[in-house]
């Protein structure tokens, strides 16, 4: 698994695999 879907997946997750650093609004 690369960076970018690493990011991609977290970012879908609501940032929360990015250890909440990027909390969306969906979570």
């Amino acid at each position: 698994m690369s960076q970018l879907t690493v990011a991609t997946t977290a970012v879908a997750r609501g940032g929360s695999q990015e250890g909440g650093v990027t909390p969306n609004p969906t979570t």
